[in-house]
C-alpha cells in the first residue's frame, strides 16, 4: 500500500545507497581476492544487488524500507567478513544465492 501522504521520496535514495555500500563491499572483495571462482561470485552478487534494486516497487514504503535494512545489514556481514575470512564470505555468498530468489517478507532491524 502506498502512502504518499506521508511517504518521502528520498527514502527510495536512501535505500539505493544502501545498495551501493553493499556493492561496494562486494567489489573490495572482487578486486583483492586471487581465487576466480570467488571473484566471479562477488561480480555475481553485484549484478543481483543491481537486479534487486531495480526490482523494488518506489511507490511502496514498505518494500524499500525492507529492502534498505536487507542491503544494510548484508553490508555489514561482508564488513565482518572481511575481518574473519574467506569462509565466512563463501558461507555468504551460498545463504544469498539461496534466499535471493525469493522475495523477501521478514523485516530486519
Amino acid at each position: 500500500m502506498t502512502h504518499t501522504e506521508t511517504y518521502d521520496p528520498m527514502i527510495y535514495d536512501v535505500m539505493r545507497e544502501s545498495a551501493n555500500r553493499l556493492i561496494g563491499e562486494y567489489m573490495y572483495l572482487a578486486h583483492r581476492t586471487k581465487d576466480a571462482v570467488m571473484r566471479n561470485a562477488l561480480l555475481d552478487a553485484i549484478n543481483g544487488v543491481r537486479k534487486e534494486t531495480s526490482m523494488v516497487n518506489a511507490d511502496s514504503r514498505e518494500a524499500v524500507e525492507e529492502k534498505t535494512a536487507e542491503f544494510s545489514q548484508r553490508a555489514s556481514n561482508m564488513r565482518r567478513f572481511r575481518l574473519n575470512g574467506p569462509q565466512m564470505g563463501r558461507d555468504h555468498m551460498v545463504s544469498n544465492s539461496v534466499t535471493s530468489n525469493r522475495p523477501h517478507r521478514k523485516r530486519i532491524a
